[in-house]
């Protein structure tokens, strides 16, 4: 649908396609042992919201607002109490908490 001369659910694919795939491309690289750059964790703390929001923002064609939010609340909930519960137990000392999980945590601050 083009609203102002731009597709935004073409726009909203495109951008949570290569959200996916930034995420992805980290997450494999994390599996061989690589350490993470400051350059990589700035990549990634956008590509973390930029993924949440493309996807809520393509669920608002299948439903209305409030039920989008209300999936939001519980995603976010969920990812919380999953690294408050069983997750933060695992990390060492000195590791950072993931960007999804302070994300998670931000939702409800």
């Amino acid at each position: 649908m083009t609203q102002g001369g731009l597709d935004w659910e073409m726009i909203a694919m495109v951008a949570a396609g290569a959200s996916a795939a930034v995420i992805a491309w980290d997450w494999i690289a994390a599996r061989g042992g690589a350490e993470r750059s400051d350059a990589k964790k700035g990549l990634l703390e956008i590509a973390w919201p930029v993924l949440f929001i493309a996807v809520m923002g393509l669920l608002l064609k299948f439903t209305d607002f409030a039920a989008v939010l209300l999936l939001a609340a519980v995603i976010t909930g969920l990812l919380w109490l999953f690294d408050a519960k069983w997750a933060r137990k695992r990390r060492s000392a000195g590791e950072p908490e993931p960007v999804v999980v302070d994300m998670a945590r931000a939702f409800f601050r």
